[in-house]
């Protein structure tokens, strides 16, 4: 178990670490993970088509992502909240008159 987070952890804190500013090298990257995004859903879906008694199964999936959407959710929520207390934020005012005013408010 451990072994498979590392897989995950490692190369996600190498990547924040290393330095690009190469456009062309982001674009390449970016790519290439997409691509590997694409083989990884690939490898689930050949995964859970081998699957024994799939409809029990599908129903236990959709079961664990609804809890860890709600949890995840929730937390968000919790965090969000906590946040905006400890740090309100201000939102910018001007007294300018707005470019398209005429598409917010229409004067006959």
């Amino acid at each position: 178990m451990y072994s498979g987070l590392l897989i995950i952890l490692i190369p996600l804190i190498v990547g924040y670490l290393v330095p690009l500013r190469s456009v062309t090298l982001i674009r390449a990257i970016n790519r290439l993970l997409s691509w590997m995004v694409y083989v990884i859903l690939f490898i689930m879906g050949i995964s859970l088509a081998f699957l024994e008694n799939l409809s029990s199964n599908l129903m236990l999936i959709f079961q664990y992502t609804l809890v860890f959407f709600l949890c995840i959710f929730c937390a968000n929520l919790l965090w969000l909240s906590l946040f905006e207390r400890r740090r309100p934020g201000t939102v910018p005012t001007s007294k300018k008159r707005c470019p398209h005013a005429c598409i917010w408010h229409w004067n006959p």
